[in-house]
């Protein structure tokens, strides 16, 4: 049987943090997001750890959009806000 991966990998609060912040609005087209965060594995990780948590939801094209939770969390007045949105999107992340 092979282990599953408990939480989205290889990212950190920095990276979820810029992407997020840089969908405001709009979202982002799958091309503007690789000019502006590179074409890597990085920029990879990033989203499938920002889909997985529930915070963009992505299109066939590979556009992203914020989703409710995610945009609660870009928008986020303060702080307290910031960290409880962040909180619910990992407690929502199956097992947990």
């Amino acid at each position: 049987m092979v282990a599953e991966i408990a939480l989205p990998y290889r990212t950190d609060w920095r990276d979820l943090h810029s992407l997020l912040d840089y969908c405001k609005g709009k979202g982002a087209d799958r091309s503007a997001l690789e000019a502006r965060f590179g074409a890597g594995e990085s920029l990879r990780e990033t989203l499938n750890a920002l889909e997985q948590l529930r915070l963009i939801e992505r299109g066939e094209a590979g556009d992203a959009r914020l989703s409710m939770l995610g945009e609660q969390l870009a928008y986020a007045p303060d702080a307290v806000r910031q960290r409880e949105r962040l909180s619910e999107a990992l407690l929502g992340y199956p097992p947990y």
